[in-house]
């Protein structure tokens, strides 16, 4: 249940016989469902699968007043106008199966009204240079929410977060404009060290920071590699994979990191801040300002050249830019399955729908998630199915306890948390739609940048040995983040939720580890090479010989 940047909550409608003729029916054709619950749309949160009792969706009402909330299939949608103290009945039907639910609609309390945690009063517009009240307020509420909700404070034993925030009061009063405010607050989040808690900035500031070149970039072997190109018209520029970028804007490139990047970025492990600076973040800026590059070619050649920084809708327009799935097949009769992301619940489903026959007579699969940024777990969860014939456990996990009472009475306070649960064969049968498993060879990429809730997929695969990890650690951050406003049209996250393995394994901090080590090289991008994917082919060769 890991979503970057956005929030929702996974729940279950459970399907039945029950004969509920008087009921409302809406259909489905998938089993993913969205709920739009006043003015709040939880997108694709809710997910049709079999469980021995009905689940219940509650929201809040105030008393005397209605609410409105929708339930939205790939087909149909259902509407009720709630009332606090009542409860309403409808089915979803998919097919043959009719799957119930009930919405609970309770009273609303202070401490459970979304105004009282998200004040309208601080919850302001952007303005190009907001108020000094409105800039305190927001470092104050970030401060205050991240001291009661963050949950990785155990990994950063020697922050002082009283004191830091002393320390940032002056700095964000100093600021002159609403974007050098959020670089501010950026830098003061960075301190937490999390890869899912984060600043971000107003709508209005994104074509300002967030548009970079139609190229990606890498630090390998400690120096700045090209290793794509988003458009493949840059070659007739003198652009390729494998060159060297030695200086930026001017600036020695790892300089230019250090100072200019680096500081406004939070991450985990020493591998994601790296992946974030270097790939993500390094030649962002604003999409009037072009950026100067200094390129050196594996012959030592040294040559100028300025990009346009481009929109990120004008990146993912671009003939090379990634596809979210890909299918692949390889010499060997090997399937090569791409998936880059865990947020795409419809598009998962649809693309096995479509795909997995010509998976299934593969004589061996490699799921490649090295640019898998993650999601929501369940989409993992349901990718995993088709390759496995055995129950399976996700992560366990906790989350701070806090009652105000405890600290008067000297009690120290407490995590709530729950163990891995296991994901059972009925569910997995529902999950691949009826499908028969791919039983055959099978190994998973991963890389610094499969992140999150690609990780829980690795956190339910490795302990199955089902088949092996191979390629670098993952990212090292999952978890569930708490999203807030802040004033001037900025948002902030805050990870609230603390996973590992079913067996209490850490890997938050740490990375998934992969069973075979292999790190890229400069010469396998100038040479045109992928030593990750070869090693993989080469181990399913091996394996399909004893298989």
């Amino acid at each position: 249940m890991k979503i970057i940047y956005t929030l929702a909550i996974t729940a279950i409608l459970v399907c039945s016989a029950y004969p509920q003729s008087t009921i409302p029916t809406i259909k489905a054709n998938s089993n993913v469902v969205s709920i739009q619950d006043g003015d709040v749309l939880k997108k694709d949160s809710w997910n049709l699968a079999p469980e021995a009792k009905p689940d219940v969706y509650e929201t809040f009402v105030k008393k005397g007043a209605k609410r409105k909330v929708e339930f939205i299939t790939d087909i149909d949608t259902i509407s009720f106008d709630v009332e606090a103290g009542r409860t309403y009945d409808f089915i979803i039907q998919m097919g043959e199966t009719k799957c119930y639910t009930q919405i609970k609609a309770s009273e609303l309390k202070f401490w459970n009204d979304p105004d009282f945690w998200e004040s309208p009063s601080i919850k302001t517009p952007y303005k190009e240079n907001i108020s000094n009240e409105e800039k305190i307020a927001g470092l104050s509420k970030f401060w205050s929410e991240a001291k009661y909700n963050f949950i990785n404070f155990g990994l950063v034993p020697d922050l002082d977060w009283d004191k830091t925030y002393l320390e940032f009061i002056p700095k964000v009063l100093a600021t002159t404009s609403t974007l050098e405010y959020y670089r501010v607050l950026q830098e003061f989040c960075g301190k937490l060290k999390d890869s899912h808690t984060n600043v971000y900035f107003p709508k209005d500031l994104q074509t300002e920071v967030n548009a970079g070149p139609a190229i990606t970039t890498r630090l390998i072997e400690g120096r700045v590699i090209i290793v794509g190109l988003l458009d493949p018209k840059l070659k007739g520029d003198g652009i390729e994979v494998g060159q060297e970028i030695t200086a930026i804007d001017g600036i020695p490139a790892r300089t230019y990191a250090n100072e200019k990047v680096a500081p406004y970025v939070s991450e985990n492990t020493p591998q994601s801040q790296e992946t974030a600076v270097y790939q993500y973040f390094l030649l962002r800026g604003s999409v009037s300002k072009p950026v100067e590059l200094t390129l050196k070619d594996p012959k030592g050649n040294v040559a100028k050249r300025t990009l346009p920084r481009l929109s990120r809708q004008d990146r993912m327009k671009l003939p090379n830019a990634a596809k979210l799935y890909d299918l692949k097949m390889l010499p060997g009769n090997i399937a090569l399955v791409t998936v880059n992301t865990m947020a795409d619940a419809p598009g998962e489903e649809k693309f096995f729908k479509e795909n997995f026959a010509a998976i299934s007579k593969a004589s061996g699969v490699i799921l490649d998630l090295r640019e898998n940024g993650g999601g929501n777990s369940d989409v993992g969860y349901n990718i995993l199915s088709y390759f496995v014939d055995k129950p399976f456990k996700g992560s366990s996990w906790y989350t701070r306890e806090y009652h105000p009472t405890f600290r008067p009475w000297g009690q120290s306070d407490k995590v709530f948390g729950q163990e891995a649960e296991a994901i059972s064969m009925e569910q997995i049968k529902q999950m691949r739609n009826g499908e028969q498993a791919f039983l055959g060879p099978f190994v998973v990429l991963s890389s610094p940048r499969t992140f999150s809730a690609a990780e829980d997929f690795l956190v339910a695969f490795k302990p199955l040995k089902r088949g092996l990890i191979v390629g670098e650690p993952s990212g090292g951050s999952t978890g569930q983040p708490l999203v807030i406003s802040l004033p001037g049209g900025g948002t902030a996250r805050i990870c609230s939720k603390h996973d590992t393995f079913a067996d209490g394994t850490e890997f938050v901090g740490v990375g998934v580890i992969p069973d075979i080590l292999v790190r890229p090289k400069v010469t396998d991008f100038t040479e045109g090479r992928d030593a990750i994917l070869e090693r993989a082919i080469d181990e399913l060769e091996r394996s399909k010989a004893t298989h």
